[in-house]
């Protein structure tokens, strides 16, 4: 039976089966792509999809095959199924990528029970991100499927199969967490966490800890009687307090899922600051060198790129090292599904 007629029996289709009947399709296309002259189906969608007895999918109803080769100034009858059917081809200008976008749209149409002419748009593309819950990668690459614009689509099958098979390119290093960092990370195909906890008091802080002592100690017994003038001087300790209390207690948390991400800093485990966004409009996250320096070495922090907007963390209270904030940058990319 069709899968569209497996949707009408409320069939309802998992991430997984959704991803190996495109990689079944894609195979098929990869077949019909490579012909001399390539051959083009130009109406995929589910309908048109056959799931056999033996689990395999079938493609069927070629009426509307193409080979690419146009002459100019010929006449041509706009096919396909209004929903599945790119913008250029509607122009009588069907390419590869063509039967891409067909795929994209009956897969979109798989997981979300809703048919594509049904689905919102904007500019002209499918929007159908808040009717699914599926893995950040996946999502983006059915979006690439149905752009609209050809130059923002795959260009061809095979680079469509790679990306679906191997979202990153990743070296083995950059997908371990350093040795000895504290750093906890949970990560599922619906949410990601991380919590970044202070490193604690070390040996090092023990001279600032004797200076803060001694410093509060003579001042505090003089405050009752020179409040006025011994308040500078209390003020004058905020600071070294505040380089040993936040690295030390401070603590940061950040939370992703399908809709939003929120960050969130701690101290002593009360909440001092919340920053949020749409996890939709995150573009990249990479490292950003500051423009200041702790010990004369500049700060580098963690940056999410989400529209205009830029949310940092991991420079200060509490600090990350390095191989720490780049194996965070890795983790983050990859479950968002962007090239780190």
């Amino acid at each position: 039976r069709s899968l569209r007629e497996l949707m009408g029996e409320g069939r309802r289709f998992s991430e997984d089966e959704v991803k190996s009947i495109a990689v079944k399709v894609l195979q098929i296309l990869i077949y019909l792509h490579g012909l001399n002259p390539v051959v083009l189906h130009r109406d995929i969608k589910p309908s048109n999809l056959i799931l056999g007895d033996d689990n395999q999918i079938y493609l069927i109803d070629f009426g509307a095959v193409q080979d690419r080769a146009i002459k100019e100034g010929a006449t041509f009858t706009v096919v396909g199924t209004y929903g599945y059917t790119p913008i250029e081809q509607f122009g009588g200008r069907a390419v590869e990528s063509s039967d891409l976008y067909a795929l994209g749209a009956s897969l979109a149409h798989l997981l979300t029970g809703i048919a594509p002419a049904d689905l919102p748009q904007r500019n002209l593309k499918l929007q159908f991100r808040d009717y699914v819950n599926i893995s950040p990668a996946f999502l983006r690459w059915i979006e690439r499927l149905v752009e609209p614009d050809l130059e923002q689509r795959f260009s061809t099958v095979r680079s469509a199969l790679e990306a679906l098979m191997n979202p990153q390119t990743k070296g083995a290093l950059a997908t371990q967490k350093p040795y000895g960092s504290q750093v906890e990370l949970r990560r599922s195909r619906s949410e990601l966490d991380i919590r970044i906890p202070g490193r604690g008091v070390r040996g090092g802080d023990a001279f600032l800890i004797m200076w803060l002592t001694i410093w509060y100690g003579i001042t505090i017994p003089f405050g009752i009687f020179a409040f006025p003038f011994i308040l500078i001087f209390w003020i004058a300790g905020l600071f070294p307090l505040v380089i040993l209390v936040m690295p030390a207690f401070g603590e940061t948390r950040l939370r992703f899922d399908r809709d939003l991400f929120l960050m969130e800093w701690r101290l002593f485990g009360i909440r001092y600051r919340q920053q949020q966004g749409q996890t939709a409009a995150i573009q990249s996250v990479f490292l950003s060198q500051e423009n200041m320096k702790v010990n004369e070495q500049p700060v580098t922090t963690v940056a999410i790129q989400a529209g205009a907007q830029e949310y940092k963390f991991g420079g200060f209270a509490p600090t990350l090292a390095v191989s720490e904030r780049q194996w965070l940058v890795h983790e983050m990319n990859d479950w968002l599904g962007l090239s780190s």
